[in-house]
């Protein structure tokens, strides 16, 4: 106890807020260096997948557009399953190791060492089987707690829009199409107000069992512990973090759909003459 309340009172003293932005400075480099190619990385290993799966929605469709039926037939059998679960521990391993490694670039910052990326991912896959362990135990009480939520969202669905196709719904909206959407985003609500909570709770997780080799229940025990009495300001923190990068994702998506644009529109390409220069 005496150490986790050390550890939160170094971390959340306004001393280290202050210093913050003289901490991230140096590591802001190597911090997007390993960003970049955890990223690519990530591609490379769901790139295929993603193939595979359109591949195998479109050949059991057996029409070049996939109906909701088709995705909730295709996510019930045992390949989509099996892709789901896929997704799903890709995107926890990256998280974790994403977590992870821009702790351990932040720390070596505030260290003055060397921050080399090859090292920052060699400890990562030396803790990753306690680190897989807290994310995994965190993903089952999160399933948990969503679960009542999802049950209701889905006898709803099958209440009042199981009649037609979800593309009826969208086109006509008759009034049980809105009576749905607002059951929907009252639940969409509460899961999100859910996910924050324990996204604050679990936050320092990840650095609990990196540096302290705490594992399972105690290490998310341990996180909430660190957090306590700040969970209003690490709330507002990660609420603003995730907008920010919901603003860089929707920044890139229209550049690179204005790239495309641009280039499809200029002359060149509009009389089909390639040019080396």
């Amino acid at each position: 106890m005496a150490a986790q309340n050390e550890l939160s009172t170094r971390f959340l003293s306004c001393e280290s807020w202050q210093s913050l932005r003289q901490t991230l400075r140096p590591a802001l480099a190597p911090g997007l260096r390993f960003v970049v190619t955890l990223r690519v990385l990530l591609l490379l290993a769901v790139g295929p997948l993603s193939v595979f799966v359109v591949d195998a929605l479109v050949r059991l469709s057996g029409q070049p557009a996939v109906t909701n039926t088709g995705l909730v037939r295709f996510f019930l059998s045992p390949v989509g399953i099996a892709c789901a679960a896929v997704y799903v521990v890709v995107a926890l391993i990256t998280y974790i190791t994403e977590t992870a490694g821009l702790f351990l670039v932040v720390l070596q910052a505030r260290r003055r060492v060397p921050i080399r990326v090859r090292s920052v991912f060699r400890t990562c896959l030396v803790a990753m089987p306690r680190l897989m362990w807290i994310g995994l135990m965190a993903v089952g009480l999160t399933v948990l707690a969503l679960l009542p939520l999802v049950l209701f969202g889905g006898l709803t669905y099958w209440l009042l829009l199981s009649g037609h196709d979800i593309n009826y719904y969208l086109t006509q909206r008759p009034p049980v199409f809105y009576v749905a959407a607002t059951i929907g985003g009252f639940l969409m609500l509460a899961a999100a107000l859910i996910l924050l909570a324990f996204a604050v709770r679990w936050l320092f997780a990840v650095p609990c069992s990196l540096f302290q080799e705490q594992r399972g229940r105690k290490a998310l025990n341990g996180s909430a512990e660190i957090g306590r009495g700040w969970y209003r300001h690490l709330a507002s923190f990660l609420l603003l973090w995730t907008g920010l990068r919901l603003l860089a994702g929707v920044a890139l998506v229209a550049g690179l759909d204005w790239i495309g644009e641009t280039v499809l529109s200029s002359p060149s390409a509009n009389d089909g003459s390639t040019s080396l220069w």
